[in-house]
């Protein structure tokens, strides 16, 4: 079930014990329909961490970066609805990104359904940038959608032109966390496909990354440490890792492009995906085995909308 349209809202997230079973409900119930039915928005989905957090992570895939920025969402984010009022003060360890699609590899087709997704949020070294997604695009996209079980790897870039400013619903929050530069989706089969040897060859937190190395080049730095793209960390002709100097240069040298690798999070889902029935991409697609957006979905203190 590849990525729809060309933007992304990405959400990490998580609410106080307490409060769980209501945060729950509302998101079911009234939450995913209500930002499934701003125009623009084709698809919502949540997820619940296999292990680690933060303990959910949602998607919600957009016709263009242009819908997250767009009056009719901004009214939703300034017109919090009482139910919204009473849960987001209980929200914790929140992210939040909107994001550009750049480059996706995998199966296409509507019908493949991920039972799995793993988040790899990335942070460049600062003028870096280029070198981060031509290496994706290159060849670390291909390298994770070639491992079976895998069913679609993107790479997706924070937009600069998402707004900043604060809004209703955000001063609900209280403390936000700083999206990520970049992340990576990949859709999996089921969360196994993460303990299988080639996943954890190349993503696990134990891997060695070696879709991030130069051709021919060994490396054995600590796969946090180390995302060198050719390995040349002493002067002269021959190339050297940074092993030589323990392990430890390669957030630092001229030739790594990666800062930090903020986290590698398997999620599954919560529920089944949400889309909007009167989306553009619905009308060309049999849409029959998807959950539309039911009619007797709840949406307290909400004016009827044509979408819906």
């Amino acid at each position: 079930m590849p990525i729809l349209g060309k933007a992304a809202l990405a959400v990490w997230l998580e609410c106080v014990p307490e409060a769980e079973a209501d945060f729950d409900r509302w998101y079911r119930e009234q939450h995913l329909a209500e930002r499934v039915a701003v125009p623009g928005f084709l698809r919502g989905r949540r997820y619940q961490a296999a292990r680690g957090t933060p303990k959910y992570f949602a998607l919600y895939e957009t016709e263009g970066p242009e819908v997250l920025r767009s009056p009719a969402y901004v009214e939703r984010l300034n017109s919090p609805t009482e139910w919204t009022r009473r849960v987001m003060p209980t929200v914790r360890n929140f992210t939040r990104g909107v994001y550009r699609l750049l480059h996706a590899e995998g199966r296409a087709g509507t019908g493949d359904v991920a039972q799995a997704v793993a988040t790899l949020r990335l942070d460049p070294v600062a003028g870096r940038e280029e070198a981060l997604r031509a290496r994706f695009r290159g060849d670390a996209l291909k390298a994770m959608a070639a491992i079976p079980g895998v069913l679609s790897a993107a790479l997706l870039e924070a937009d600069p032109a998402a707004p900043g400013g604060a809004t209703i619903e955000r001063s609900l929050i209280g403390t936000v966390a700083s999206a990520p530069a970049f992340f990576c989706l990949c859709e999996l089969e089921d969360a196994a496909v993460a303990e299988r040897p080639d996943w954890r060859a190349l993503l696990a937190p134990g891997g060695r990354w070696a879709f991030l190395r130069a051709p021919g080049e060994a490396c054995a730095c600590p796969p946090a440490a180390c995302m060198c793209a050719g390995h040349h960390h002493t002067s002269g002709r021959i190339p050297s890792c940074c092993v030589g100097k323990g392990g430890q240069c390669g957030l630092e040298s001229q030739d790594s492009y990666l800062s930090s690798l903020l986290s590698t999070l398997i999620y599954v889902p919560t529920e089944h995906p949400w889309s909007n029935p009167l989306a553009p991409w619905s009308f060309d697609h049999d849409t029959s085995d998807l959950n539309l957006l039911p009619s007797h979905v709840r949406i307290p203190e909400q004016p009827p909308r044509a979408t819906l």
